[in-house]
């Protein structure tokens, strides 16, 4: 789904490549809304807000930016992750970030963002875990969990994007071995980082970004 919105107020005076983006709220789809949402409920307003802060700080802190947000993501926070690598490669493409580094912090933001979604599922099941058992995405990702294992995790990366977090949850509840999750997991972001940071390289050119994931 592309879409334009209105840009906040969080960024008065966006730089000229913030122009060439526009931002969608992630409560615009229903594909976005994390199960953490029940717990930490939050505006619309403040959401899109924060969106568009983080991605006006990535044209003057770079990839510490994009490391944060993506960070921010993974422990359920609806923000939106896949447009923000679209801009991060189209802003390498112009000489505006290094791609190296900027790939090394966005796997550094969401591997650690996802293990602490794996630490709260290991140790703190009857605060986290129980209430959210009931949820539609919290039964999809368990049911793959128990079927699929670790394909599980690495899937839930990059194509059922929806039930990464829950899916993070339940291998902590489940005692699954963080080692194991951790590689899985690493690979997943990795395809993820490299595919949609690429595209934003290739066609940061000439796109306007909304939010697709």
């Amino acid at each position: 789904m592309t879409a334009t919105r209105k840009r906040g107020t969080a960024c008065p005076l966006p730089s000229p490549m913030l122009h060439r983006f526009s931002i969608l709220s992630p409560h615009a789809s229903g594909i976005l809304k994390m199960p953490l949402q029940h717990i930490f409920p939050r505006s619309e307003t403040l959401m899109t807000e924060l969106s568009d802060t983080l991605m006006a700080a990535m044209t003057t802190v770079g990839p510490a930016a994009l490391s944060l947000a993506l960070l921010v993501g993974a422990l359920g926070v609806p923000l939106p992750g896949t447009a923000f690598l679209l801009a991060a490669g189209a802003m390498a493409r112009a000489g505006g970030m290094d791609g190296a580094l900027a790939t090394a912090m966005a796997l550094l933001g969401v591997i650690v963002g996802d293990s602490v979604g794996y630490a709260l599922g290991f140790s703190g099941r009857r605060l986290f875990v129980r209430r959210l058992e009931g949820g539609s995405a919290w039964r999809q990702a368990q049911g793959r969990f128990q079927q699929w294992g670790g394909a599980a995790i690495f899937l839930t990366r990059f194509l059922l994007t929806p039930l990464a977090v829950p899916t993070n949850l339940i291998a902590g509840s489940s005692r699954y071995t963080y080692w194991r999750f951790l590689a899985f997991d690493a690979a997943g972001e990795l395809a993820w980082v490299v595919l949609y940071g690429g595209l934003g390289y290739l066609f940061g050119g000439g796109i306007s970004l909304g939010i697709a994931l």
